[in-house]
């Protein structure tokens, strides 16, 4: 989000007008989310000793705070989603409305929200194999 305020800024201020269209808005904020893709795709995968082991019992657990141990989950869970319903819940989980979804994804409503339902369902069987809950 911060880096598409930054765009917008800097967009306004090479204007002058004030004034960006709403076309404009939604390609910043679509460019920012690819760009944020791709950059998390670049990273290095983490090495196996530096991650939290989720499905230890309450007493091994690491340190570490439950909003940190369920944001693993979902990564780990999301990383075993199909790629249509991996896509279609990360739009979703970013705000995007039904109708967006599936101009991103380019199929019809109806397919868009198939995919994110039972990408929601998918996902939260797997936090609940794991221990954990949304």
């Amino acid at each position: 989000m911060q880096e598409s305020f930054i765009r917008l800024m800097r967009a306004r201020k090479l204007d002058g007008a004030g004034e960006l269209s709403a076309s404009y808005l939604k390609k910043v904020a679509y460019s920012a989310v690819i760009d944020e893709i791709r950059r998390r795709r670049r990273q290095p995968a983490a090495v196996s000793g530096s991650e939290v082991d989720i499905e230890a019992t309450p007493d091994e657990r690491p340190s570490t705070t439950p909003d940190t141990a369920l944001g693993n989950a979902m990564e780990k869970c999301m990383q075993r989603l199909q790629d249509d319903r991996r896509r279609a819940l990360t739009l979703h989980l970013l705000g995007y409305a039904g109708a967006e979804v599936a101009g991103m994804l380019e199929c019809n409503a109806k397919r868009a929200e198939n995919l994110t339902l039972r990408g929601l369902a998918q996902l939260r069987e797997c936090l609940q194999s794991l221990g954990m809950s949304p």
